[in-house]
């Protein structure tokens, strides 16, 4: 199916996850490039779900700090759910520590600062993002760190046709509130998944990384994190 957005053209595809599609576009009227997610066309399928859209991407919109990547806008068109962002040039946090390898602590708690600067403006507006982690971290080229898909993914878990099960989180990085199912949860799960976070920033690892996602999850729940000097 080609996607086509009224007054945006798209250029590529920049990246796909469990939710949908990342573009990279050209907002036509202001001849500016913008970052396009695109809700995937299962989700799409589920007034629910497009209603949470909605309402996360305006709660976004209304955010303002250097350290998170706003909203411009959100629609639908011809049955395309789409939601516009600011288009940043850098790369994610995950890319960086797999080229680089552990990163310098200076420079590791630099970033980190700054996303816990990013998570405590979200949180004024009663917003919590719920997948922390390097994936959804980017660094500009002079080093600023934007956190990525703040609030979309608050409350997203849905069954779909009864089978599947779209669960917020990643397992490497999941407060243990969060995998035990639990929905009333508050900023200190962000600080746990911004912890797990620094510590792969230091050791080049998360603190657990080993087995199936139900055993990683198990041991956010069970397990202190390994030291970081063994």
């Amino acid at each position: 199916m080609k996607i086509q957005i009224p007054g945006y053209q798209l250029v590529k595809l920049l990246g796909k996850g469990s939710m949908g599609e990342v573009y990279l576009a050209i907002q036509l009227r202001m001849e500016r490039p913008v970052a396009i997610k695109i809700l995937s066309q299962e989700l799409a399928s589920h007034p629910k779900y497009v209603e949470r859209f909605f309402q996360e991407a305006r709660a976004v919109a209304k955010l303002n700090h250097p350290n998170i990547i706003s909203g411009i806008d959100v629609g639908e068109a011809g049955g395309v759910y789409y939601f516009v962002m600011e288009y940043v040039e850098g790369e994610s946090l995950h890319k960086i520590i797999q080229r680089e390898g552990p990163l310098p602590l200076d420079r590791a708690q630099n970033i980190v600062l700054q996303i816990a600067e990013a998570l405590q403006h979200a949180y004024t507006h009663n917003i919590i993002h719920r997948d922390i982690k390097p994936d959804n971290i980017l660094i500009t080229k002079d080093g600023q760190a934007k956190l990525c898909d703040l609030g979309l993914a608050k409350k997203a878990t849905l069954e779909v046709e009864g089978k599947s099960q779209f669960t917020v989180g990643t397992p490497q990085y999941i407060s243990p509130e969060q995998a035990m199912g639990q929905e009333d949860i508050d900023i200190r799960s962000d600080i746990y998944s911004l912890g797990a976070t620094l510590y792969h920033m230091l050791v080049g690892t998360p603190p657990f990384s080993e087995g199936s996602a139900t055993s990683i999850m198990q041991k956010q729940l069970t397990l202190p994190f390994p030291p970081l000097k063994e």
